[in-house]
């Protein structure tokens, strides 16, 4: 069988970030961000997060990201802000997700991150940035 040559080419790049993440703020369809309190580090056949925050934390509630996309560079810069009203117990985060949907336990992750402990209450608001970079292998 003969193997031929396969490449993702740079626009098909810069098509599936603005499929994906097009519109900035909650346009996408992976325009959300979980929150969650696992310390297990994700994996590729990872589809949620281990230990999603709750009611039980305060108010919890998926927030809506805003993205910026520099198709020069094929990156996705993705900004969620948990305000002070939201996750209002004292509740330690250690994970987060990119995701779909803002229906808790719900929804098809893009990404899923392993972060430094942040602790998060009703007194302060918790801002966490992913960037995403497309490279073909």
């Amino acid at each position: 069988m003969t193997v031929y040559a396969q490449v993702v080419t740079n626009d098909g790049k810069n098509n599936l970030l603005y499929t994906g993440f097009a519109g900035g703020v909650g346009a996408s369809p992976f325009g959300f961000m979980a929150a969650g309190k696992s310390t297990t580090d994700p994996t590729e056949g990872s589809d949620g997060l281990v230990a999603e925050c709750s009611s039980e934390d305060g108010d919890y509630s998926r927030t809506i990201l805003t993205n910026q996309i520099n198709t020069d560079l094929n990156k996705i810069t993705m900004e969620g802000i948990f305000p002070i009203t939201n996750i209002t117990n004292t509740t330690e985060i250690n994970e987060v997700g990119i995701v779909d949907r803002d229906t808790l336990l719900q929804g098809t992750f893009f990404c899923i991150c392993r972060i430094p402990a942040m602790t998060k209450n009703g007194d302060n608001q918790l801002r966490i940035v992913i960037t995403a970079t497309l490279e073909s292998v």
